[in-house]
């Protein structure tokens, strides 16, 4: 019966990983099995038998905003009320594109997940006072030394969650060909500066909370329509993921989705 459960457990996070990303890795981690193609999945043995997975796989409960404050008595208020500032900070109209906070990264350090062997744990230059850790499932495709001192491009707002009880706080976008075979970073121009803020022509606005980003789904949105072109550019929506250096992009991978 156990087996049957993880083994279930395990295909399922294949077909949520497009919707919650960090969960799904979250449970690929705790299987101790890194995912594979949807058409490869065999509907009874997927997992190597004798692999030690995790005892226990707790889901991070998150409070509700106001849910205390609730509770306490409602003070009488002024008919006037002080205007936010930051009521109208993002209009109803604004492109879902510019929701995300995407930047310019370099790799400064690189380590081992201690309870992983698809992870690798990096810091990464962001252009902030301090670097940002992040989780990232490329021990498979490439080695440390490889990992070291790579220019990326940073999914920085993010809601942080812990991976294996790593704390990861953003995600690097990598391609992935069709078939699983190719997985390569999205790089940007060698003249783009780290924390730079990746944009596309004609859509502007100001990114979102990490608290939006989950709440809105918008990592979901625009992820969808991320992929490479025949050019070997980024795209969203066909239009280049930009740097005030030029264009981001991938070393051979073609027309291919970006996660």
């Amino acid at each position: 019966i156990i087996r049957s459960v993880l083994e279930a457990l395990y295909i399922v996070a294949h077909f949520l990983s497009p919707f919650i990303p960090v969960t799904a890795q979250a449970m690929f981690v705790a299987l101790n099995t890194p995912p594979k193609a949807i058409h490869s999945l065999s509907s009874e043995l997927n997992l190597v038998t004798g692999t030690i997975v995790a005892k226990r796989f707790s889901f991070q409960k998150y409070p509700i905003p106001g849910q205390e404050e609730a509770k306490k008595p409602v003070p009488k208020v002024s008919a006037k009320k002080k205007k936010n500032p930051n009521q109208n900070k993002n209009a109803p109209d604004q492109p879902v594109f510019t929701k995300l906070d995407l930047r310019v990264g370099e790799i400064t350090k690189v380590w081992k997940h201690p309870l992983s062997e698809t992870l690798w744990c990096e810091e990464i230059d962001v252009g902030e006072d301090a670097p940002i850790q992040v989780c990232s499932g490329l021990q498979k495709v490439y080695t440390l030394e490889q990992m070291q001192g790579t220019r990326c491009i940073v999914v920085f707002n993010l809601k942080a969650s812990k991976l294996g009880g790593v704390l990861s706080s953003g995600m690097v976008l990598c391609a992935k060909s069709e078939d699983g075979s190719t997985v390569e970073f999205v790089t940007p121009p060698k003249d783009a500066k780290n924390g730079e803020r990746i944009f596309i022509e004609g859509a502007e606005g100001e990114a979102v909370s990490s608290a939006q980003v989950k709440k809105r789904k918008v990592w979901e949105e625009v992820s969808a329509k991320l992929r490479t072109n025949a050019e070997l550019q980024a795209t969203y929506d066909d239009s280049p993921l930009l740097t005030s250096a030029g264009p981001c992009t991938v070393k051979s991978a073609k027309d291919s989705p970006i996660s």
